[in-house]
Formats: structure tokens, C-alpha cells, sequence
């Protein structure tokens, strides 16, 4: 549970990933029927900050075509076919994240458990409807770690 103690003299994000519980995959939603939008600081806006960097596409966003990373296209384009692939994509993809992110950071202002340190994959699955999960672990530079469960769809849905 958070205070307003968490909050004070530090920048905070609009939280566009809810939280995973009990090893549920993370939502997207900036509020619901039982809630109204949420705030985050710390790891979790440094888990946030890399998600949304990993999934998006590089070339994307207008004036900061380097920004995202070639994860998404990778599987638009078919070119994840194997648990291989998955490993070797996934690396590539997070160094590309990493630098952007550390780009953007000041070692001066950003408090150390919103500062990249590294993104692990745990593990990952394909399953029967088409997604591919993804279980990544980011850590921060003060040490503190978040662990998300990313489904990306990777097959269309049929139906």
C-alpha cells in the first residue's frame, strides 16, 4: 500500500500497467468500472517505463524514430519461430530498451529505483491461443526489481 510519503518531492507517472497478481498477466487500462486512474514512482514506473519501451515499434513515434526496439516487428514479420529465436530476439531487443533508457535518465535528479539496471526473461511460454508470454524481471539501480508477465499476441485470432 502506498502514502502520500511515497509521492512526495518525486516525479510520478500516470500507471498504464496495472500491477500483476498472484502471476497474472499485466493489464492495460488507465482506469476501470471500480477505479479511477492510478499514479506510480519507483520500480514500478521503471518496469512501466521499459514495458513501454519494448513494445513499441521502432521508427513509430514521430521525431524519436530510434525510440522502441525490433521485438514487435520480429514477430509481425515471423521471424520468432523457435524457443531460440524467442531467447536471442528478446536479448537483442532489451539491449536496444536499455540504451534508450539510460539515454533519457539523470543520475543527477532520477531517484536510483527509477534508474535502469537490467531486464532479465525468467521465462516464456507459447500457448494454444496464440500468445507468447513473456516473463521478464526489471531491476533498478538501487537494487529493487519488478516482475511483469508480458502476453503478446503473436498468431491472429480467428473467429
Amino acid at each position: 500500500m502506498s502514502t502520500i510519503a511515497d509521492y512526495l518531492d518525486r516525479k510520478f507517472d500516470i500507471l498504464a500497467f496495472k500491477p500483476n497478481k498472484a502471476n497474472t498477466p499485466t493489464s492495460q487500462e488507465l482506469a476501470s468500472d471500480n477505479e479511477s486512474g492510478l499514479i506510480c514512482t519507483g520500480v514500478q514506473k521503471l518496469a512501466q517505463r521499459w514495458t513501454l519501451e519494448f513494445l513499441t515499434p521502432v521508427g513509430t513515434i514521430p521525431y524519436k524514430t530510434s525510440r522502441g526496439c525490433f521485438f514487435i516487428q520480429n514477430i509481425i514479420s515471423g521471424n520468432i519461430r523457435t524457443d531460440v529465436d524467442v531467447i536471442a530476439f528478446f536479448s537483442s531487443a532489451s539491449s536496444e530498451v536499455a540504451k534508450n533508457l539510460i539515454t533519457e535518465e539523470n543520475t543527477e535528479t532520477d531517484a536510483a529505483d527509477e534508474r535502469y539496471a537490467n531486464a532479465s526473461l525468467d521465462s516464456f511460454s507459447i500457448g494454444n491461443d496464440g500468445k507468447l508470454t513473456l516473463n521478464v524481471t526489471i531491476t533498478s539501480q538501487a537494487g529493487s526489481a519488478r516482475s511483469i508477465i508480458l502476453p503478446i499476441a503473436v498468431a491472429p485470432e480467428i473467429g
